[in-house]
């Protein structure tokens, strides 16, 4: 069974979130944002560009440019140096968005030194270092993920049921959960986001008789 999170859902949440919030802010659609996305490295990162450009043909949002750290090289680097040029050539801009949270040390830096507090700045996948993140900075304002642990409860139970003979599906696409600074606060972790949030900290996915009846017995 081939298992894999929405790409289209989890651009679709972060970007929906910049949007909202950068409205909030007074901003008017298409909002201005900054890009940071390694086309050609990964399949999912070309295919949340696709939903961006997407997004760009309907008026919602124009990409005022793309920054491509290389994920082979020194990519905080890189992402803290694009991110501070385009500060500098772009005067308005609303909000960034990264298709990694991996390049936000780069962007909040950036941000920081040019003493920026006004721009969004939502992302994709989730960590402690993120949860933390969405409660400390201000400017953060939506993660989208998928809960790792949720992941991994349901290949195990996948691999089980195909030891048992049971038939399972060819494909599973696990569900998009956006998470907001609101939901967060200082001292939280991806175990106490499953306290909180629905999709994280358990899920019922193939939790099936066989499942159960194994559970049961090893107790």
């Amino acid at each position: 069974t081939y298992t894999t999170q929405s790409d289209e859902d989890l651009t679709k949440i972060s970007l929906d979130a910049l949007i909202e919030k950068a409205e909030e802010n007074g901003k008017t659609q298409p909002i201005k944002i900054l890009e940071v996305n390694t086309l050609g490295a990964l399949v999912p990162f070309d295919t949340r560009h696709y939903i961006v450009e997407q997004y760009e043909e309907e008026g919602k949002l124009e990409v005022l440019q793309l920054i491509s750290p290389s994920l082979m090289g020194d990519f905080y680097s890189e992402t803290y140096t694009g991110i501070t040029a385009a500060l500098t050539n772009y005067g308005d801009v609303d909000g960034i968005w990264t298709a990694s949270t991996t390049f936000l040390d780069g962007i909040f830096d950036a941000l920081k030194a040019a003493g920026n507090t006004d721009i969004v700045c939502t992302g994709i996948d989730i960590s402690d270092t993120e949860v933390a993140r969405l409660a400390e900075e201000e400017q953060y304002y939506c993660c989208a993920a998928v809960d790792p642990y949720v992941i991994g409860v349901a290949d195990v139970r996948l691999g089980v049921l195909k030891t048992l003979g049971v038939e399972t599906p060819e494909t599973e696409q696990f569900a998009a959960v956006g998470v907001y600074n609101t939901d967060v606060e200082e001292g939280d972790t991806m175990a106490t986001l499953g306290e909180k949030l629905e999709g994280f900290g358990s899920t019922d996915l193939y939790d099936t008789p066989e499942i159960q009846e194994l559970r049961e017995a090893n107790k």
